[in-house]
């Protein structure tokens, strides 16, 4: 599932009009080798529209990813679907966090911004892993080293 900046990177690079949405300035090289018709790779389908921009997903897209994550064993999360900060761009993100937290799945979140948006609306206790570094934690899932694991000598 893909949402958040990222989702507006992913859309552009598709062809898609993201209007004055924020979007990387590297695109090419972040999705460089991705096959763009996989059908696992599951993003927004509509938005909650504000000033050309698309501060959160839309409520279709929160029904197809609940349904995603309903058949899920594990779920990572790791950044917000929108402007959480601001009640009028917040359903999509409480909407991802009401269905991973209600899932059967085992239950992963990182990073800052997730962690503070789950806080908000009081399910961070219902995660089973929570790490304070987003990036970090993705960078560990995917088999890199991180300097910190290093010097402890964890690897």
């Amino acid at each position: 599932i893909v949402g958040g900046v990222i989702a507006n990177d992913f859309l552009k690079l598709k062809g898609v009009d993201v209007g004055n949405a924020i979007v990387d300035d590297n695109l090419e090289e972040l999705f460089s080798g991705l096959d763009f018709d996989d059908p696992r790779i599951i993003v927004p389908k509509d938005f909650n529209l504000f000033e050309n921009r698309m501060p959160d997903i839309g409520p279709l897209s929160v029904k197809k990813f609940r349904e995603v994550i309903k058949k899920a064993e594990m779920v990572v999360w790791n950044g917000p679907m929108g402007i959480f900060e601001d009640e009028r761009f917040s359903a999509g993100t409480n909407g991802v966090a009401e269905a991973i937290t209600s899932s059967d799945a085992f239950k992963v979140i990182g990073g800052g911004d997730t962690i503070s948006a789950v806080s908000r609306i009081s399910l961070l206790d219902k995660f089973d892993f929570v790490s304070t570094g987003g990036g970090a934690m993705l960078a560990f899932l995917a088999g890199d080293k991180l300097p910190g694991l290093e010097a402890l000598g964890y690897y």
